[in-house]
């Protein structure tokens, strides 16, 4: 069974129960090292010709938002694609597979998300969300408004701490994003959160940030 050949080793399939601390939300981090994902190379032939004018290539999203072609062993910063150009051009496309997708169903299910290049047809498969955010930057230097980065910082969307989601599972962090519904929060920018966490006294199962100056109550889910 292709589940058993493809079976992905990652922390936020585990059932990991978070204590509400800022430590310990640092820690679910920390303590989940990256693993080496098995790639889907059984069932696909990377650069696949469907037929005379169209093509196949099949890439990995993981946790930290690095976009990788599915088939590389060593997963790390030095193997992933890093030119922005590449990137924006890739995210600006993505969207769900579908049944009217190319081969569609031999890889929908294995790879839930495409991103189409003219005649080439990109699957794509993910840790978690095929779109992380993993920077924040000011909109403007003089300003107060800030923005969640992806793809080489080239697309960008307003922050509002109060649009936060946060499992209590995992310890991750998911942001509202219009194509994907909620994209993660990469572990960095998280880390980068998590030293103005707090606790509430009364209710355990309360988190918030302190964002610029104010106590923002974050929603969470399990």
């Amino acid at each position: 069974m292709f589940s058993t050949i493809c079976k992905e080793q990652i922390c936020g399939s585990r059932n990991i129960t978070v204590g509400f601390s800022a430590s310990n939300i640092r820690r679910s981090f920390i303590s989940c090292p990256q693993q080496r994902r098995a790639s889907c190379t059984s069932i696909y032939t990377q650069g696949e010709e469907l037929d005379k004018k169209r093509r196949c290539y099949f890439y990995f999203v993981d946790h930290n938002g690095y976009v990788f072609l599915d088939d590389v062993r060593m997963r790390n910063f030095t193997s992933c694609y890093k030119d922005p150009e590449f990137l924006q051009f890739f995210y600006r496309r993505l969207r769900a597979s579908r049944p009217t997708d190319p081969a569609f169903d031999r890889y929908g299910k294995q790879f839930p998300w495409v991103s189409p290049c003219g005649r080439e047809i990109n699957y794509i498969r993910c840790d978690d969300t095929p779109i992380v955010y993993d920077s924040l930057q000011k909109e403007q230097e003089d300003g107060e408004n800030w923005l969640l980065c992806y793809a080489g910082g080239r697309i960008t969307t307003k922050f509002d701490p109060g649009q936060l989601t946060f499992s209590k599972t995992t310890g991750r962090m998911y942001y509202p994003h219009d194509t994907i519904g909620n994209a993660l929060v990469a572990s960095q920018l998280v880390l980068k959160l998590a030293k103005e966490i707090e606790e509430d006294d009364v209710d355990e199962n309360s988190v918030s940030i302190v964002w610029q100056g104010d106590r923002v109550v974050l929603h969470t889910v399990p």
